[in-house]
């Protein structure tokens, strides 16, 4: 987020842990194992009010101070134990929401095995 003065839900989701190549490294300890993989995903928070961000910018230049609620056109990688969210135009910036965190998930777009949107609510 680095000179940005904004933040949206991407921020306020800890960071997943990357190989040097920019691929997921799995937790095979506790048996991970990748389930699938897809593009063109949107994160929306569904609140008016904004996300508590999980990372200060590192950025003297002041803090983000306008909130988006999404964030478009980003990959997603499910897994046994996590949803992992990387953006397109940043391979190395990836976050990732573990299945325990999650509520509910609001599935919507064409096509069997497709989703376009997915949301968490408390």
């Amino acid at each position: 987020m680095s000179g940005s003065t904004s933040w949206s839900p991407m921020q306020c989701l800890p960071r997943a842990a990357l190989t040097p190549s920019s691929l997921l490294r799995l937790d095979t300890n506790d048996g991970e194992v990748e389930l699938m993989r897809r593009d063109g995903i949107e994160l929306r928070a569904d609140s008016s009010e904004p996300m508590q961000m999980m990372m200060k910018s590192n950025s003297s230049s002041g803090s983000a101070t306008a909130w988006k609620d999404r964030n478009s056109d980003l990959k997603v990688t499910l897994t046994t134990h996590r949803i992992v969210f990387v953006e397109q135009n940043d391979p190395k910036h990836a976050r990732f929401l573990h299945l325990s965190n999650v509520h509910a998930i609001n599935v919507a777009g064409y096509g069997t095995g497709t989703f376009k949107s997915l949301t968490k609510t408390p």
